[in-house]
């Protein structure tokens, strides 16, 4: 559609539920907001970029059927150069640019272009359908001891100690954090996976059941 249609369909537009739950768990995982530049007036308008490795392209296209309407073309196959001939391949999609985002770029990110961080309000709110799609963006299952893990190395330690605080509370979760190099990851305790489990099997999709112990 033309820039003027755009933008008036672009004014209908309104996140649901489901919309701003899926959102919230996978921004804790590997959804990104990248860097956009602000316009004369000094504002801008975010977008989502959703991209997994290329064997996850069924994860990507659950997610493209939930956001469609907030997106102009279809899922989209990425070629990374790895350098010396060696490539690899990811799928992705972004949003159109919306103001309905800004508020959560300004949760994850601040005010502008900053490290993405853990917005403890949205724990304190989390859903077990957010952390499912957390779970699936970012997690494993340990087979060998019966853990879950999230791989939250992105994010720093007084803000995960937090979370975890908080997720322990809200769900009578045990949980630890542990050490990997100079980052941390979250754990789901062996004697706590059930209850974990159950909160998010009824969001987790088939190519995600590994994950959760199911072959």
């Amino acid at each position: 559609m033309n820039n003027g249609k755009l933008e008036n369909y672009k004014e209908i537009l309104k996140l649901n539920s489901i919309q701003r739950e899926i959102l919230i768990g996978t921004l804790l995982g590997d959804v990104s907001m990248p860097k956009k530049n602000k316009n004369k007036l000094g504002f801008f308008n975010p977008y989502v970029k959703f991209e997994q490795k290329i064997a996850l392209v069924e994860y990507v296209e659950h997610l493209y059927s939930v956001f469609s309407e907030w997106v102009g073309t279809k899922p989209a196959i990425r070629n990374i150069d790895l350098g010396k001939l060696t490539f690899r391949q990811s799928v992705w999609f972004k949003t159109y640019s919306h103001p309905s985002f800004l508020f959560y770029y300004q949760q994850f990110y601040g005010s502008f272009n900053e490290k993405k961080t853990i917005p403890l309000s949205f724990i304190k709110s989390l859903t077990p359908r957010s952390l499912a799609y957390w779970y699936m963006d970012d997690g494993s299952f340990n087979r060998r001891d019966g853990t879950c893990s999230l791989h939250t190395q992105g994010f720093g330690y007084s803000e995960l100690n937090d979370t975890m605080i908080i997720l322990a509370a809200k769900y009578n979760l045990l949980l630890s954090l542990h050490k990997d190099g100079n980052k941390w990851k979250l754990y789901v305790k062996r004697e706590s996976t059930d209850v974990f489990l159950t909160l998010i099997k009824p969001y987790i999709l088939p190519c995600f059941y590994y994950k959760i112990n199911i072959s």
